[in-house]
């Protein structure tokens, strides 16, 4: 049977049609020539996602984005395929991250729930949005902004206090002050030289210090050296005897005891005592009364 040139143009026609048709859903990230489940996600901001961007699972391509659109009052809508082969269990979620950091490329990845039930075609997948490196960065810059912010105001603050510290009156203030510590330096040098110039003649207090201070320790040494116990031993036997003396004459022992004690004893000889000055004062009054000597002829006999 011999085909037609018509037939064969149709036929390659046809062909071309299908291989257009079958480009254009996978360029949408469909594939008529495999078994695949639809799946929703829902996210406030894509980020740029785009259509036929890949679906992952532990960074394996395992599906397509086939539609983006907007749903009122639930942000952007993402339709996203999956191989049938992948068992997409209760629990998986969607997150929209980079799939690098140079180009920004969005993906989904999906991370697959530890149920064993299995979800439904067309089910609604849990949504969140995986932080870029550059929100991390922001996240770890914002903090140290804060404290900028706040150092700045500070310092604002400061140099506003460091003007008002500046004024004429305090300047005036600050300049006396500096002038008095002028002076006080001045007057310290003064008087290091002063001490200087003395230090001769302290060191020279100092030697003759040292010198008393010797001769100090050597008279203590002899102090220390010297028989102290031995006379003192002697002093209180002396003043024991004394006092034994003195006891025995209180109780009239001795003569001296008795003459104390005795008072007829006294009389007596405070008698005898006047007799004896008596007598002596008229031997000086006569003395021819009891001396008698004759140098020549006999005594004349009154």
């Amino acid at each position: 049977m011999k085909i037609s040139k018509e037939i064969k143009i149709g036929l390659l026609v046809a062909i071309s049609i299908l291989i257009l048709f079958a480009g254009f859903y996978y360029l949408k990230g469909s594939n008529i020539f495999s078994s695949q489940n639809k799946y929703y996600c829902y996210f406030d901001d894509v980020q740029g996602l785009q259509v036929a961007a890949a679906v992952q699972v532990r960074g394996m391509n395992v599906g397509r984005v086939t539609d983006i659109d907007l749903a009122d009052g639930r942000g952007v809508r993402v339709v996203v395929i999956v191989d049938k082969n992948i068992k997409m269990t209760k629990g998986t979620e969607a997150k929209l991250a980079s799939a690098d950091l140079i180009t920004g490329t969005k993906v989904i990845k999906l991370s697959l729930g530890n149920n064993t039930a299995l979800l439904e075609k067309g089910s609604e997948l849990p949504a969140t949005t995986e932080k870029t490196f550059l929100d991390n960065i922001g996240d770890d810059v914002s903090p140290v902004v804060t404290t900028a912010k706040r150092v700045m105001d500070e310092l604002d603050s400061v140099v506003s206090d460091v003007h008002d510290i500046m004024s004429q009156q305090n300047k005036q203030a600050i300049s006396n002050s500096v002038a008095a510590i002028e002076t006080t330096t001045h007057n310290l040098a003064d008087l290091s030289d002063k001490l200087h110039n003395q230090s001769k003649r302290i060191e020279n207090i100092i030697v003759h210090a040292d010198t008393m201070t010797a001769n100090f320790a050597k008279a203590s040494d002899q102090v220390a050296k010297a028989p102290i116990k031995q006379t003192l031993d002697e002093m209180q036997t002396t003043v024991n005897e004394l006092h034994s003396i003195i006891n025995k004459i209180n109780s009239g022992e001795g003569s001296l005891g008795k003459m104390i004690t005795d008072k007829e004893l006294y009389n007596n000889l405070n008698s005898s005592l006047s007799s004896l000055d008596k007598l002596m004062t008229d031997l000086k009054a006569h003395p021819s009364r009891y001396i008698n000597l004759t140098i020549f002829g006999k005594k004349k006999k009154e």
